[in-house]
């Protein structure tokens, strides 16, 4: 395909109602909803390619897409007044600007920030969609003891799942616990995630700060061996923060 534009999207979505990013036959995705929208908006061939693959019920505020068009009559402005105007309401595009034509979302992010949030001991059922909510017996202390020490280059392959891939490691430049509220929230930041990867983290920190799992299992599985148990925080706590270019 010959491309004329490229443009950045900065995509805001409530993943509840999706079955994540990626188009999928049969199942509305924050993907697909956007191509149905741009083939009413667009002339000719165009591709649309996400920064993040986020699963089933995350969140975004700040996931970053790369549009690439064969042909356009519209400037970056008013192609961003025609998408919000005709998307549902779980999806707003912040900003819209036009980019080198090479520019590609996924593949020329230098990192991606995401933030989870938990609320102990206690449900919230108007937050229910975005927290992990009711965690008993937790331990903020050890949750800021321990989160910490996924920072630095660290080859993730103990903890992955799905595909196999030739390469697993990351470099964690963030990984922050903080209290707001009457909420936790765990702050990850890095190069790459793999599948799964920030909810599995998350887990294995909550799993030892309820005390259902010890701390040698996190860092025998940080150094590559496989964990009898795999301890996966649920998707809705989850949100894709911003990418950084």
């Amino acid at each position: 395909m010959r491309v004329e534009k490229t443009f950045k999207l900065t995509i805001e979505y409530d993943g509840s109602g999706f079955w994540g990013w990626q188009v999928q036959p049969d199942v509305r995705t924050v993907q697909g909803e956007l191509l149905k929208t741009l083939k009413n908006l667009i002339e000719g061939n165009f591709r649309l390619i996400g920064a993040s693959r986020t699963d089933r019920g995350v969140h975004a505020e700040g996931q970053v897409a790369s549009l690439h068009v064969e042909k356009t009559k519209f400037s970056a402005g008013e192609l961003k007044k025609a998408l919000n105007a005709l998307l549902p309401s779980d999806i707003y595009i912040h900003e819209l600007v036009e980019m080198d034509k090479k520019f590609n979302a996924r593949f020329h992010a230098r990192s991606k920030l995401y933030r989870y949030r938990v609320i102990p001991e206690k449900k919230s059922p108007i937050r229910r969609n975005y927290t992990w909510d009711g965690v008993t017996g937790f331990s903020i202390g050890v949750a800021k003891e321990i989160f910490p020490s996924i920072k630095g280059t660290i080859n993730f392959e103990g903890l992955s799942v799905g595909d196999k891939k030739e390469n697993y490691e990351s470099t964690i430049t963030r990984a922050d616990v903080v209290e707001h509220e009457d909420e936790v929230h765990f702050y990850i930041e890095g190069n790459r995630f793999f599948y799964k990867m920030v909810r599995i983290l998350v887990g294995f920190t909550v799993a030892i700060a309820v005390g259902r799992e010890s701390p040698e299992a996190l860092k025998k599985a940080l150094s590559g061996k496989r964990p009898e148990i795999f301890w996966i925080a649920p998707p809705q706590g989850l949100t894709l923060v911003k990418v950084d270019y």
